[in-house]
């Protein structure tokens, strides 16, 4: 499957989910928010993760709550366990768009919180990749997108997670 659940397109899901809110551009803070509790359990892998409900929830989340870095990082474990190099690209994508467009505006508001996001994000960059490759359909062209992907999260990362 090559287009995101409940999207035409990835174009469509990113356009979706870096939508504005109003007032606040960035929605609220939903860590106490149950979906929010319910893909954060997910992802902790203490039990079966259905990393198709965590795509699915965290999508709702930042298209109609919030703009969150965490939800984001969650969004892309899963996309890329569901989706593979085709899921990977344009989550890591939408991170960096999320970065771009909200900047200091994203929730975790604290800078504490925002380090451990970070944190815990480049801890998982070997994990997306070596997904990525064994599902299969890894192109060099792939890669080097990958790659100027990455580039620019290390450029905004080190701006936002001071």
């Amino acid at each position: 499957m090559t287009q995101p659940h409940g999207y035409p397109s990835w174009q469509a899901w990113s356009s979706a989910l870096l939508s504005e809110f109003e007032p606040d551009k960035c929605g609220e803070d939903v860590r106490y928010d149950d979906d929010f509790k319910c893909v954060k359990a997910s992802s902790s892998g203490a039990s079966e993760v259905d990393f198709k409900e965590i795509f699915i929830i965290s999508s709702k989340l930042l298209a109609e709550k919030t703009k969150d870095l965490r939800v984001a990082s969650y969004l892309c474990l899963a996309a890329t366990q569901e989706f593979g190099i085709n899921g990977l690209l344009p989550s890591l994508g939408l991170f960096n768009d999320l970065v771009k467009q909200f900047d200091n505006a994203l929730y975790p508001e604290k800078p504490r919180a925002r380090a451990s996001v970070h944190t815990w994000f480049l801890q998982q960059q070997q994990r997306l990749l070596s997904v990525a490759d064994n599902i299969g359909g890894t192109t060099p062209e792939h890669w080097q997108t990958l790659d100027e992907i990455l580039q620019i999260l290390c450029q905004r990362g080190c701006a936002i997670f001071r």
